[in-house]
């Protein structure tokens, strides 16, 4: 409880979150997951465009096969120091990049879904086993914090997406390998930790001090609990939304008008690795209500999925151009 208390103290400023996260060299792996995530989530927009307006499979193909190979690399690199430095349950217990690890089995989901159609029995033992090991690590966490290590100042909206957009992840999976009735749990799931974590979140954001710099971007990390759910909901109800689809689908644009409002500070910021914690949620809204728009046969459905597609398409294209701008700098100015 020491250990977590003195935590507390650690997640104030812009400088001393940044020597949190270097203390650990699996953090640095951990936080580079979200581009990855990004990656693989602008690859379901695409597919959702191939598969409703006709577009070249090629994008969506892309993307899939990036998002792969950065997921492999960096899962083999975190897999090696953790091993090496025998640190899983120090990683996964930290009060600031703890939830990072499961991105991991996440995108192990999204990416075994995708590549079914090609390789169907191994990816969907492949879904088996990476719902599996998300829900371990959510198990995990959740025993972690039921031990009197919750740290209420620590606790960001980065915990969202392995324990609440996970489950969601999870059932799409599921759903997507004939496991309707198992996705339905797995979706069951995401909706109790959903109700569970918000009041802790919403708590800690209203009456807790401002988020530090370098995590004000896993705000953006909100959208993603509905945006997941609304996807999960369509593919467990087979496309047919309902009183509870169209619910969570205000939710959604709720969260999304919140980020909005939310553009004057996010300008402020100078320009952050963890900005890619915006890509992932602005592909899995586009991607919901692209589908969305179909399902409700709105009018100008075609002249709307290619204007949010574009839109999310350009979005990630800046963030993966600045990143790149800012590793030549950083390479620029470091001392030789």
């Amino acid at each position: 409880m020491t250990d977590s208390l003195e935590e507390t103290t650690t997640v104030h400023t812009a400088a001393q979150v940044s020597a949190a996260l270097a203390s650990s060299a699996g953090s640095t792996v951990l936080n580079l997951m979200a581009l990855p995530l990004g990656i693989v989530g602008l690859a379901g927009v695409w597919q959702t465009m191939t598969d409703a307006e006709s577009a070249s499979p090629w994008p969506a193909r892309l993307l899939f096969a990036l998002s792969a190979a950065l997921w492999a690399v960096l899962t083999a690199r975190y897999l090696f120091i953790a091993v090496r430095g025998r640190s899983f349950t120090a990683d996964r217990q930290n009060a600031l990049f703890g939830p990072f690890a499961g991105y991991i089995p996440v995108i192990g989901i999204l990416l075994c879904t995708h590549y079914e159609t090609t390789a169907r029995n191994m990816c969907r033992a492949g879904v088996l086993i990476f719902v599996a090991a998300t829900a371990f690590l959510v198990a995990q966490l959740l025993t972690h914090w039921l031990r009197g290590n919750f740290v209420l100042l620590a606790f960001h909206p980065g915990y969202f997406l392995p324990t609440v957009a996970g489950p969601f992840i999870a059932a799409i999976g599921l759903c997507a390998s004939g496991w309707v009735d198992a996705a339905a749990s797995a979706f069951g799931v995401g909706v109790f930790l959903w109700l569970v974590l918000s009041g802790l979140l919403f708590g800690r954001l209203f009456t807790g001090p401002p988020l530090p710099d370098p995590l004000k971007p896993t705000l953006a990390i909100l959208v993603s609990a509905p945006a997941t759910a609304g996807l999960a909901w369509l593919a467990i109800s087979a496309g047919q939304p309902g009183t509870l689809g169209y619910g969570i689908f205000g939710i959604l644009v709720l969260m999304v008008v919140v980020q909005v409002l939310f553009f004057t500070e996010y300008r402020l910021l100078g320009f952050m690795p963890s900005f890619w914690a915006f890509t992932f949620p602005v592909a899995a809204a586009t991607n919901l209500t692209i589908r969305g728009l179909h399902v409700a046969e709105a009018s100008h459905t075609q002249l709307w999925s290619w204007t949010l597609t574009g839109l999310a398409t350009s979005f990630i294209l800046a963030i993966a151009v600045a990143t790149v701008v800012d590793r030549l700098q950083h390479s620029r100015h470091r001392p030789l």
